[in-house]
């Protein structure tokens, strides 16, 4: 794959570390739709507030929203994001994103951005916790939370 030359090299890589993790497959090999009454409805918008163990930059813009048609879109702290999902019960997908490509202002914003694009690429499930999403690693790990915003 050829990065364009106006995308930075670690944004590049965290965008296709999540177009990558899109085609990973299912690792419950079951095939079997969980009961839809006990899963966790992501739809809607939410600020993201903690990527991994750190909290997000002071006003940080980062966000995301989750359509009811299969798309999420959002704002990584720089550059905006957009792309689709696939939700069965608890476990989610992500991907593949297209995210445009401008420099961020302070450099503590293009880190961020790279760790949420990174992030978002090794999301496997989701639970909301007291209006809190925390999408999660296969291992249930927190990788995001997020805040609703509506």
């Amino acid at each position: 794959m050829i990065r364009p030359a106006f995308l930075p090299r670690q944004l590049f890589v965290a965008l296709v570390a999540v177009s990558l993790g899109a085609c990973a497959p299912d690792s419950t090999g079951s095939g079997n739709t969980p009961d839809a009454a006990g899963a966790a409805d992501p739809t809607g918008s939410w600020t993201i507030e903690r990527i991994g163990d750190r909290p997000v930059v002071d006003e940080s813009p980062a966000s995301m929203t989750f359509a009811t048609d299969g798309t999420v879109a959002g704002n990584g702290s720089c550059n905006r994001f957009t792309g689709g999902y696939e939700l069965n019960g608890d476990r989610i997908s992500l991907g593949p994103l297209a995210a445009t490509s401008r420099m961020c202002a302070a450099e503590a914003l293009n880190e961020q951005e790279v760790r949420l694009f990174k992030a978002l690429g090794e999301v496997a499930g989701l639970r909301i916790e007291e209006n809190v999403l925390v999408l999660v690693d296969a291992g249930g790990e927190p990788l995001v939370r997020a805040s609703r915003a509506d």
